[in-house]
């Protein structure tokens, strides 16, 4: 559902914002972009500056970047970034996309903190960190143009200018792949839509872009943000919350730790073939899970579904148990963990304290953490008097 509202997202931008390439002042009616001219690498020939563009003047990426980042310094918005999308330019009999984004990432940006949302396959992360100068703007995108950009045209929208800025290609006769840049702008210097990419016979494919939903001083933060608002955010000390839902495991992962740490917080399957016995039925009723880290947690919590089929025969959903795999005892080790029996998942945080001593050494005593930084904590459900009578029998 995502991906179908950020493709239809993308395609009203480009709607709005006006494509023909007539060089005149239009309204936000027109569709799907024409390229007009010929691309060159003449040195732009810039006016006075302003934040006001005129029909045919040349612009420098470096000037649009500055303008963008200065102007998004102080108001609230919500930013949509788009990656590897192919559009048919007119002529064509779709008029479409025909290919889906592979990746979307989405950033709300309140007074003080900023919320991410990014799918790609089975996985989806949110994220909340504060509100930093680092908080994502979508400047970044123009890096790498070195052309200058053309102004095409000038929409008057609902009391508001805004300004086409586009590379000189005409996709229509060009059969060599060129460079493509669009961007629509305001007088206050706001990019509203920025799309970088290459136009191949007829064929646009953008490569990295973005959609902007520019605030003001109030944003309301979508449904996806519910259960992030409430997570510890502490600009002072640099920390923030990631969210990782793993679909195809029916498993959530909640880690606060430190901002630098959130982008490197993965779930994935766990791989082990000697957890893996398939000679000991009915003890596991859950994947084996993998949280990884690579800083310093706060705190975590998963949360698992599982599905009554996989229970053994006449066994009581309240026995089942959130295990972690211990390297050092070679064992499960229990977690503290809540059932939801309505629900059919179970939620942990951490274990109980487990005392043990080896080869006649000194007692000592772990705590049985669901993840922690560079090792493994390979996470299941078990149903527990199926695992105490295995473990009596070994």
């Amino acid at each position: 559902m995502r991906r179908a509202g950020i493709f239809v997202l993308l395609i009203v931008c480009i709607a709005l914002a006006g494509c023909s390439g007539i060089q005149t002042t239009t309204t936000a009616t027109e569709t799907t972009p024409t390229e007009t001219g010929t691309q060159s690498a003449v040195t732009p020939q810039e006016s006075a500056e302003n934040s006001r563009f005129e029909i045919g003047e040349r612009v420098s990426p470096a000037r649009l970047r500055e303008g963008h980042t200065e102007a998004m310094a102080d108001i609230r918005y919500t930013i949509e970034h788009v990656r590897n999308t192919r559009i048919r330019v007119p002529g064509d009999s779709s008029g479409l996309p025909i290919e889906e984004i592979d990746v979307s990432r989405t950033h709300v940006v309140t007074a003080d903190r900023e919320y991410g949302y990014q799918e790609q396959a089975a996985v989806v992360r949110r994220t909340v960190r504060p509100r930093t100068k680092n908080t994502p703007t979508g400047a970044s995108v123009l890096e790498h143009v070195g052309l200058a950009l053309t102004v095409t045209e000038v929409i008057e929208r609902d009391g508001h200018t805004r300004y086409v800025l586009k590379t000189d290609v005409n996709s229509s006769t060009e059969t060599d792949s060129q460079p493509y840049v669009r961007i629509v702008t305001d007088d206050r210097g706001l990019m509203y839509t920025a799309f970088v990419g290459t136009v191949h016979d007829g064929e646009i494919e953008i490569q990295s872009g973005f959609s902007l939903d520019a605030a003001g001083q109030s944003v309301r933060p979508p449904a996806w943000t519910a259960d992030l608002q409430g997570q510890h955010v502490s600009e002072r000390d640099d920390i923030g919350t990631v969210v990782v839902n793993h679909t195809g495991l029916d498993t959530r992962l909640t880690v606060t730790t430190t901002v630098d740490s959130l982008d490197g917080i993965t779930l994935e399957r766990n791989e082990e073939p000697f957890l893996h016995n398939e000679d000991v039925p009915d003890w596991r009723v859950t994947p084996i899970v993998d949280p990884n880290v690579d800083g310093p947690i706060e705190n975590a919590t998963v949360t698992m579904q599982y599905n009554e089929s996989e229970l053994p025969n006449g066994a009581d959903e309240g026995n089942l148990s959130l295990f972690v795999f211990n390297w050092t005892l070679q064992t499960y080790l229990p977690l503290n963990t809540t059932v939801d029996e309505q629900n059919n998942t179970v939620t942990a945080t951490e274990g109980p304290p487990v005392t043990f001593t080896e080869g006649g050494g000194p007692e000592q005593t772990l705590q049985p953490q669901i993840a922690a930084p560079g090792v493994k904590t390979p996470i299941t459900t078990l149903h527990v008097p199926t695992y105490l009578e295995l473990f009596r029998r070994n």
